[in-house]
């Protein structure tokens, strides 16, 4: 639903692995008719493989009761009623949340050059304009009024290394 961009935040994980967030939000997940969970300061990770949520965070907003059985997790409401199940996956120890009827209907917004150049895997800039004006990509809403800063990641991995000297020093293998 809403999406700010913030400072290079690290992540640290497991085995002293990083990820990098570039933004921080809110998320409303449909997850039948009539049920949804709305998600405050949903961290942006554009390189992660999996969405991790946290059910401290579930509990405290939604103020919701949550059950642990060995292959699955059931939240419900105070009232009792059950708004969601999540099965677990064996090979990864997670949860897996039931999302039947997701809904994109809040996935677009109006967004920075800056934003869709990281949400689109650092495109250029161009390639990015390209996509929102010739509408080559649907409800691609950009906001062009502030030029995009730099980007210190793009700068990084372009820089090449010390090229391989053209003259020979020393002795020769025949």
């Amino acid at each position: 639903m809403t999406l700010h961009p913030i400072a290079d935040r690290t992540i640290t994980g497991i085995g002293s692995s990083s990820i990098q967030a570039l933004g921080i939000g809110s998320i409303k997940l449909i997850i039948s008719k009539g049920s949804s969970l709305l998600l405050e300061n949903v961290l942006f990770i554009p390189s992660s493989t999996v969405q991790l949520i946290s059910i401290a965070c579930i509990t405290e907003s939604l103020q919701c009761s949550v059950t642990f059985k060995s292959s699955m997790v059931m939240l419900k409401k105070h009232s009792g009623s059950l708004f969601a199940t999540s099965m677990c996956l064996p090979t990864q120890k997670l949860y897996h949340l039931n999302c039947t009827h997701l809904s994109t209907e809040h996935a677009f917004h109006m967004a920075e050059l800056d934003t869709w150049h990281r949400q689109l895997g650092h495109a250029s800039n161009q390639c990015v304009l390209n996509l929102a004006t010739k509408q080559l990509a649907q409800d691609m809403l950009i906001n062009l009024s502030q030029s995009p800063p730099r980007c210190d990641s793009c700068i990084h991995s372009k820089q090449g290394c010390t090229p391989v000297p053209k003259t020979h020093q020393g002795e020769r293998s025949h």
